[in-house]
């Protein structure tokens, strides 16, 4: 009886191993993931500031109309 406890035991031990063994790989690769996205929006975040820094936006109350 004593034996079977033990059995089950070391059973279970087992999968939670297992288990957080396979939610380890999970988290990474989503950190990973998130990291990689991080960048992708530095990178476009970059290009959205370069382009308003290449573009004027002048003010169109001082501008006088096309006909005149």
């Amino acid at each position: 009886m004593e034996n079977k406890r033990l059995t089950d035991i070391e059973t279970k031990i087992a999968y939670q191993e297992r288990m957080i063994s396979e939610l380890n790989t999970i988290v990474y690769n989503q950190q990973k993931t998130i990291d990689d996205l991080k960048k992708m929006v530095e990178i476009l975040r970059n290009r959205v500031m370069d382009l308003a820094d290449m573009t004027s936006f002048a003010d169109p109350g001082n501008d006088k109309p096309p006909h005149y």
